[in-house]
Formats: C-alpha cells, sequence, structure tokens
C-alpha cells in the first residue's frame, strides 16, 4: 500500500494512540474487507495495550463475507467488486483509497 519506512519514522508506535484509537471507534459500526484479517492485528495490538478486543465494543461488518453470500464460488476482493459493480478503479493506490472505493461499493 506504498507505506514505507521513511513515511513512518516520524509516526507513533501504536501503544502511543492505542487508548485514543479505541476512543475514535468505541461503538462504532465498521465496515472492513476481511475483517478477521485487519481485526486480528488490531486486537493484538490492542492486548500489548491490555485493551479490550474490537468486538468487545464495535460491531463489525465483514464485506468479504457479504460478497461471498452474494455472489458464491466467485473472486470477491475489492479490484474484483469495482469490476463487478463498475466502479473506476484506475487510480487505485493505498490504504485510505481502499476505505473510501469500500465505503462506495458497501
Amino acid at each position: 500500500h506504498g507505506i514505507t519506512n521513511d513515511f513512518l519514522i516520524d509516526k507513533p508506535v501504536f501503544s502511543k494512540i492505542a487508548d485514543s484509537f479505541w476512543n475514535f471507534i468505541k461503538g462504532s459500526e465498521l465496515v472492513i474487507h476481511n475483517a478477521e484479517f485487519d481485526i486480528g492485528f488490531i486486537d493484538y495490538e490492542f492486548s500489548l495495550c491490555d485493551i479490550r478486543p474490537v468486538k468487545s465494543n464495535c460491531k463489525i461488518i465483514d464485506t468479504l463475507k457479504l460478497a461471498r453470500q452474494l455472489h458464491p464460488r466467485q473472486r470477491n476482493s475489492i479490484d474484483k467488486l469495482c469490476k463487478r459493480y463498475n466502479y473506476n478503479i484506475d487510480t487505485r493506490h493505498g490504504a485510505l483509497l481502499d476505505a473510501e472505493i469500500l465505503a462506495e461499493i458497501y
């Protein structure tokens, strides 16, 4: 997704922003493609900070699971969904753009 060590050099480590991030998402409905993958990383980092798992206070909607229900036995990556729903991905690059695309598709 184009994130480099140079980009990260002046960014805080997760433990420094964990409480703020938890408060930001607390009680939210999170729309995530392949949620188990992403939530696994976030929950691991939260566990290192003695913070409860995401699912304990957020509703999670996994768009990959939804896509698999709507389009069984087909590829359901974000790229494939964009093509299926005629969403232009010519400029696609990066996690933020993926999130914006996912919001449009959802």
